[in-house]
């Protein structure tokens, strides 16, 4: 919300807020672009960084990122150079983020590789902390129950309820999106811009936050079965929902879901460097099945109604 009220309010019209994933998704695209013109001799440059940050400085003069988080090698060996150009340029970026700048990419591998990019944004940024000590989603209205659990017959009853529901006797499809690696993101059922996955098809395959922002893009409402109790020992699967509840809260996904454990105890004391990550995630989802949050998804909300109707 501050992020939003600033952007509206800076006095440029030369200015870009978007979710770091999308921005870093552009500026790969962009480096490739770039690549291909040094390789053909279309240009005279050896190097597509600055050719990138001059592209992305003619476009804007204000950058403003919420929820800054890299989690992704490839984004951490361009940022330093990258940012260092679009200073030189002028640019002015604007980051919200969970963490201070030494906290960034902290316990990854090859981490050494970022420290210059931790450096620039210590030397170029101001850092302030905004740490009210008040997580005002849990202080929104009462959830709906769209977060199901425990894992049993009456909540796969309910799911497939509400699926039903949802449907309307309209043929569920088997997708495959293409992604930009040139691999597909399989998606069992679907229909219209309803998808329903399982939480191992999400988060027990390589994906990162691109993929999940292709699923966001196809889809308003995301229905997952089978969410474990997620423990300390599969980081790999706490990361990927990490990413995945980040894009998305981002693009308002709705999401209906079963899970082994209550949302309140969506939560393992245990987790090292996720906790803090992971009780942001906790708090994400109590807004994402808030009234508030869910009334602007109708097909949602008439599914919801006609099962309250079936008394189910």
């Amino acid at each position: 919300m501050l992020m939003n009220l600033f952007f509206e309010l800076a006095p440029t019209e030369k200015k870009c807020k978007r979710h770091f994933y999308e921005f870093m998704k552009d500026v790969h695209c962009r480096i490739i672009f770039h690549r291909k013109q040094i390789e053909s001799g279309a240009i005279r440059e050896s190097d597509p960084i600055p050719l990138v940050a001059n592209s992305i400085a003619s476009e804007v003069n204000l950058l403003c990122f919420d929820e800054f988080m890299v989690t992704n090698i490839a984004d951490a060996v361009i940022l330093s150079r990258l940012f260092s150009e679009l200073f030189l340029r002028g640019c002015v970026v604007v980051v919200t983020s969970n963490f201070i700048p030494d906290n960034l990419y902290k316990d990854e591998i090859n981490r050494d590789v970022f420290m210059p990019f931790i450096n620039i944004l210590k030397k170029e940024l101001e850092v302030i902390s905004l740490d009210s000590g008040q997580d005002y989603r849990r202080r929104k209205e009462k959830i709906l129950p769209l977060y199901m659990s425990p894992l049993d017959s009456h909540t796969e009853t309910l799911m497939n309820k509400l699926w039903d529901h949802m449907r309307k006797g309209q043929e569920s499809l088997v997708l495959n999106i293409s992604a930009k690696g040139g691999y597909k993101i399989h998606v069992p059922s679907s229909f219209k811009r309803v998808s329903r996955f399982s939480f191992f098809d999400l988060c027990d395959r390589s994906f990162s936050a691109n993929d999940f922002v292709e699923i966001a893009m196809r889809f308003d409402v995301v229905f997952i079965d089978n969410i474990p109790f997620l423990k300390g020992d599969r980081k790999d699967w706490i990361r990927r929902f990490i990413m995945l509840i980040d894009v998305f809260y981002e693009y308002k996904i709705c999401l209906i879901v079963s899970s082994e454990v209550d949302i309140n105890n969506f939560f393992y004391d245990q987790l090292g460097t996720e906790n803090f990550e992971f009780q942001r995630t906790i708090s994400r989802l109590f807004e994402m099945f808030s009234v508030q949050y869910v009334s602007k998804h109708k097909i949602v909300m008439d599914a919801y109604k006609l099962l309250l109707l079936n008394k189910v």
